[in-house]
């Protein structure tokens, strides 16, 4: 919400090579108005298709939540298994009450994501944690102080390597910074480098981000309006500063006409 605000105020109507910008919020509603008669009826051979996968649902008597399916009573396609099935994935190997045949169940059938090679790193590999850099009352009495981080974070951990993002949890309490690198080596780069260091006279840690764990805190609406407030202050201060810069540009420059 910040930078759209943010968007709005600095780029509207800005002059970019002798063009002026226009910005303004995305809207987002449907073309033409819902006919439910022009829903697409479904085809006999998709209704077939169905039916054939339906009486292959899987009724064994393995687990199959523990392999990721929502229930015992699966919906997903049952595929023969083969002799090499039952060494390498004993744990989807189960019994078709229909045909009393060996079948392995594969949870993510229908999934478009590759699967994930032997040996590969997971994403998660590539994000370090950071902790302990600020108190969110600091953002509260500068709102300035977020760029700042944000920039001083980024040009340090550029030292390990290139850095894809960095995400500044400004109102978590144990004031959170998750920085996401392009491979895992860098990320190792970074906690070697920053953990244990002192920043702004704080002693931070670093890790790597364990694929689970949410730092994103959910704020009351008298702490957004607040937060809000406070941006649009820091952005009126800044333009009235801009302002008088370019008074002061303009009055030095008279001056060394007239002197001339």
């Amino acid at each position: 919400v910040e930078s759209v605000d943010l968007a709005l105020k600095i780029l509207d109507g800005s002059q970019i090579r002798g063009k002026t910008l226009s910005v303004q919020r995305a809207k987002f509603q449907m073309k033409g108005a819902y006919d439910p008669a022009l829903k697409p009826k479904r085809k006999k051979k998709d209704k077939e298709r169905q039916k054939k996968m339906q009486e292959n649902v899987c009724k064994g008597s393995y687990n199959c939540t523990a392999i990721g399916l929502q229930s015992p009573d699966c919906l997903a396609l049952a595929v023969p298994a083969k002799a090499a099935a039952h060494v390498d994935y004993p744990h989807l190997v189960c019994q078709s009450v229909y045909t009393g045949e060996p079948k392995i169940i594969r949870a993510r059938l229908f999934d478009w994501r590759p699967d994930r090679m032997r040996g590969e790193p997971l994403k998660c590999e590539r994000v370090v944690i950071l902790k302990n850099l600020f108190t969110p009352e600091d953002f509260d009495r500068d709102v300035q102080l977020l760029l700042e981080y944000q920039q001083d974070i980024r040009s340090e951990c550029l030292k390990c390597g290139d850095v894809r993002k960095v995400i500044i949890y400004d109102r978590h309490p144990e004031g959170v910074a998750q920085v996401t690198f392009r491979e895992p080596a860098e990320a190792q780069a970074c906690i070697q480098l920053l953990n244990g260091r002192w920043f702004s006279q704080r002693k931070i840690s670093a890790e790597i981000w364990d694929g689970k764990t949410k730092y994103k805190i959910t704020e009351t609406d008298a702490e957004i309006e607040a937060r809000l407030t406070n941006w649009d202050t820091y952005l009126e201060q800044e333009d009235e500063q801009k302002e008088e810069t370019e008074r002061e540009t303009k009055s030095s420059n008279i001056e060394q006409k007239t002197s001339q």
